[in-house]
């Protein structure tokens, strides 16, 4: 699992063990989540016509996938697909983002209920500046409901963190508990 690989700090185990570790973990958790703004930015950036033409293709090929499983005269409309492909991009992009920010935010010392809320913070902040960047990109328009959505995406992406953290820290007890009950006999 993905809080399973950053909760164990696999990503920094090559590096030395004088104390610096940590701060290479958590400076790589950092980077980690600009990296995926600059990501975002990336997408937001390309023009209204690029950009219909990226959810076109990646429309047409989730259709063709699709076409595979069920027949063609399914009576599917591509114009509500394609939309529906678009707003399902935005939930995606912020779910990830909520699960990188809270995890940097949490190996960064931020306390649990501190961190989640930040998160939140964050990626509304986020979206509302990319929304608001994208009034001056030509053929683009900035969108309350496509900044509801990524805060939709980033809730849902901070509730599996929760989650995942949550069985995590109940399986990492069981086995505490366990090899203590071996040491006991």
């Amino acid at each position: 699992m993905l809080v399973y690989f950053f909760r164990t700090r696999r990503c920094g185990a090559i590096l030395s063990n004088n104390g610096r570790k940590k701060s290479y973990y958590t400076y790589s958790l950092w980077a980690a989540v600009v990296l995926w703004m600059a990501v975002i930015f990336t997408f937001s950036h390309e023009s209204g016509t690029a950009s219909s033409e990226r959810s076109t293709g990646v429309t047409v090929l989730i259709e063709t996938a699709i076409n595979t499983v069920i027949p063609a005269d399914a009576g599917m409309d591509r114009e509500n697909f394609q939309y529906f492909i678009r707003k399902t991009a935005h939930f995606s992009v912020y779910f990830v983002l909520s699960i990188l920010v809270v995890n940097a935010l949490r190996a960064s010392n931020v306390v649990r209920s501190r961190a989640w809320w930040l998160t939140l913070l964050i990626s509304i902040l986020y979206a509302a500046s990319d929304e608001f960047h994208q009034l001056f990109i030509p053929g683009r328009s900035g969108q309350v409901t496509d900044v509801l959505i990524d805060t939709v995406g980033a809730s849902v992406g901070l509730g599996v963190y929760w989650l995942s953290s949550w069985i995590w820290r109940k399986e990492r007890r069981k086995t505490v508990r366990s090899k203590e009950v071996v040491r006991d006999d």
